[in-house]
């Protein structure tokens, strides 16, 4: 009954994040645009295309949905990440998403989750740690980390409040894509060049942080 009860939470965020821009667009371009840009970079995975830039701006355009520092320092921070993602990790890349999470996890840090939250989490991140390789492995440790620990968090039951409910359907739709990221590196994993894949690792990511940023915003 909770997985049901935690499904209709989740459903019910997404539409009220989304319903301004469908009912209001001239009033919410920027949301628009966002929405817009994320469904873009999903459809051009199915077309074999890793759209870098558009990436980049998917997250750099939430910047205009926060008056919150903190939030637009990390969400800018996370447009230079997504944009160093293609090809094999690099330094500049890693730091980018850990400072992105960053911000979400100072703007969590009251938050709390129980042992087996956390235990998840880690555990997720521990399989990922054990099956990435050589700059993949650096960038699991640092960023999927941050990652892991921002779903963590968000996890709260506190934050399945009206206000906040999605956070935690958003942190893990985050860690869902990232996991996703990974499995597409690997060499043994026969589904690694999938178009649907990518479409399905971008799409999770534009949903994540769309459903976070806005529980964040009411937070």
């Amino acid at each position: 009954m909770d997985f049901l009860q935690r499904t209709e939470e989740g459903a019910a965020a997404l539409w009220r994040a989304v319903y301004p821009a469908i009912t209001d667009p001239a009033g919410h371009p920027a949301r628009l645009g966002f929405l817009a840009a994320g469904e873009a970079s999903a459809w051009a995975r199915i077309f074999g295309f890793e759209p870098r830039l558009l990436d980049a701006t998917v997250i750099a355009t939430l910047c205009t949905q926060t008056a919150n520092p903190v939030l637009r320092g990390g969400l800018a921070a996370g447009s230079v990440g997504q944009y160093c993602k293609r090809g094999e990790p690099n330094a500049l890349g890693i730091a980018a998403i850990a400072l992105h999470h960053g911000a979400y996890l100072f703007l969590l840090r009251a938050q709390r989750n129980d042992k087996l939250g956390w235990g998840l989490r880690i555990g997720a991140w521990a399989g990922g740690l054990a099956v990435s390789k050589g700059r993949y492995r650096a960038a699991t440790a640092v960023a999927g980390a941050a990652v892991a620990a921002t779903s963590a968090l968000a996890g709260d039951p506190a934050l399945r409040a009206e206000a906040t409910k999605g956070a935690s359907h958003g942190a893990n739709l985050i860690l869902f894509s990232e996991g996703l990221t990974l499995a597409r590196t690997l060499p043994f994993n026969p589904l690694r060049d999938s178009r649907l894949l990518g479409a399905a690792e971008a799409a999770s990511r534009v949903l994540g942080h769309f459903l976070l940023v806005d529980a964040l915003e009411r937070h």
